[in-house]
């Protein structure tokens, strides 16, 4: 149907840092999370 209805909420943050780079991102773009989220989720310091 429509992808915002398929997206789930953001994960916790210690699950965020096991994420795997090069798994599917969470928020379901299709995505890797490498691609998708990682940066906004880790921004560079």
């Amino acid at each position: 149907m429509f992808k915002f209805l398929q997206r789930t909420q953001r994960p916790e943050p210690e699950v965020l840092a096991k994420w795997g780079r090069n798994k599917p991102c969470w928020c379901g773009s299709g995505k890797k999370y490498k691609h998708c989220h990682m940066p906004k989720d880790f921004p560079k310091k």
